[in-house]
């Protein structure tokens, strides 16, 4: 049986960030946490989970709760790990993953944290206690050869599925925009994703037509971007504000030591009988430099 992640990857048709886009896609961290790792925003989270699952929308919304994206230590040597998103519906976990490199480590501490939530940390003398969690993982590239769109998996061998408490689901996005640029009928998560990502919405407007929430992602994710783009074009600024005060300040030193060069220079071919003329030619000094430097190297020599 074939391993999934030995085999190669492709990024065509993958999402990236344009800066001369009013719209910044979710495979972006920074949108990522701000339209759906944010409970003021549950309902872009809600909508996604009832398109990969059985859950109804508005169970969801009445039973999600949003938790730490850490997961807990059991012992000081561990390393810290931190998810993309966590949230908890009554009993069951779902873990959402955002992929946008063809990262295979990436994908495969996304197992650990996996493994991690499923068997959560027991106190000592306790037994532990086994939760369900359904990872999602939105990958910006494919398997070469994997046309699919969403999949799932299970820890399975031919005949029995070991448990059904540990589930991923992988959707892959450059998949499903192939498969809109084909014209091929879309289902709703495939739609979901193109609202997500998608960067001219003229492009989707018959996508999210009819879907009140669609249309509201998409409104909300123009508003965060021209707020997010503000604070990068302020950053931008500082920081080349900073750095034109480095360069300068760089160029003076840098000044600063041709100068005492040519000043030690002058100083030392006086010293040797050479002409205030041949020195001012030679060293590109006017006369009145070269007198500054022969006066200051007296006052020095006489203090």
């Amino acid at each position: 049986m074939p391993i999934l992640f030995e085999q190669p990857t492709e990024a065509k048709y993958a999402y990236k960030f344009r800066k001369d886009s009013k719209f910044i896609p979710l495979v972006i961290d920074d949108m990522f946490y701000t339209m759906l790792n944010n409970e003021k925003r549950k309902q872009y989270v809600a909508t996604l989970i009832s398109y990969c699952t059985d859950l109804k929308y508005e169970y969801i919304m009445d039973n999600i709760k949003f938790i730490k994206n850490t997961i807990d230590k059991e012992n000081y040597h561990d390393s810290k790990k931190t998810v993309d998103l966590i949230v908890k519906i009554n009993k069951k976990v779902y873990n959402i993953e955002m992929n946008n490199f063809p990262n295979i480590q990436a994908l495969e501490r996304n197992v650990d944290y996996a493994n991690e939530i499923y068997r959560s940390p027991r106190q000592k003398g306790r037994e532990y206690k086994f939760q369900q969690v359904i990872q999602i993982n939105i990958c910006n590239f494919k398997f070469k050869g994997n046309n699919t769109t969403i999949e799932e998996y299970y820890i399975q061998n031919e005949n029995y599925i070991l448990t059904d408490k540990i589930k991923f689901i992988f959707i892959y996005l450059p998949n499903i925009r192939e498969k809109f640029y084909n014209k091929s009928r879309l289902t709703n998560i495939e739609k979901l994703m193109l609202t997500f990502n998608e960067g001219k919405y003229d492009d989707i407007k018959e996508v999210v037509k009819g879907s009140k929430i669609m249309e509201e992602y998409r409104k909300d994710a123009e508003e965060a971007a021209e707020i997010q783009e503000l604070w990068e074009r302020l950053a931008y600024d500082r920081e080349a504000e900073q750095k034109a005060l480095y360069q300068a300040e760089l160029k003076r030193r840098e000044e600063f030591g041709i100068k005492q060069t040519q000043k030690a220079a002058a100083i030392a071919l006086y010293k040797k009988g050479v002409s205030k003329e041949i020195i001012c030619d030679a060293l590109n000094m006017d006369s009145q430099q070269l007198e500054d430097s022969l006066a200051e190297n007296e006052d020095n020599a006489e203090k």
